[in-house]
């Protein structure tokens, strides 16, 4: 298997096929660091996960423009024809200057995967006063969470947003779980 990260970032190696899994939990820490050999494990575990994924990957983050995960992205939905993307996020202000890069995002993947893939943003139902009238509203929730479950055994959870600063250049951390019975 091709590696697409520095040789010396991390030893986070392919996780083992869900058959030849032990039972129990593993956790690894992994991380980005800052600098020209720092480690990139964040980025070089979703890569390694994605490329074993047959029927779902679901994230949550603050933003979803990720295009240093976008080939990953495609070569997973490509190699399972049964793998289904879901990510939910907040609502991208029409002010945010990066917005662009969720619109690409999202118009790739639905050209790569179809209804195979699923772009949600975040939102509460809530009541308020619209004409001085009592009614429902839909008001945008901030999503800051950044979990990412692929299949039903892997789940990294903590700091690093998925995008080029939190994976590239962003001193960032995550825990990760690996077990079959998430």
């Amino acid at each position: 298997v091709k590696e697409r990260v520095h040789p010396g970032a991390s030893a986070c190696g392919l996780f083992a096929p869900a058959a030849e899994r032990p039972k129990g939990a593993r956790t690894h820490d992994v991380t980005t660091i800052p600098g020209p050999s720092g480690e990139r494990s964040n980025l070089e575990g979703l890569d390694k996960v994605f490329r074993q994924a047959t029927d779902l990957i679901y994230g949550e983050d603050q933003y979803w423009r990720v295009p240093v995960l976008m080939d990953y992205l495609k070569e997973a939905m490509a190699a399972a024809p049964n793998l289904c993307l879901v990510v939910v996020t907040k609502d991208v202000s029409p002010f945010d200057g990066a917005k662009t890069w969720t619109l690409i995002m999202d118009n790739e993947l639905k050209e790569a995967a179809g209804d195979r893939y699923l772009l949600l943003q975040l939102k509460v139902f809530d009541r308020g006063m619209v004409g001085g009238v009592e009614t429902q509203v839909v008001k945008p929730e901030d999503v800051h969470t950044k979990p990412t479950v692929v299949a039903d055994y892997y789940l990294p959870d903590g700091s690093a947003t998925k995008h080029t600063r939190g994976l590239h250049y962003a001193g960032e951390h995550h825990c990760t779980v690996d077990d079959p019975w998430l």
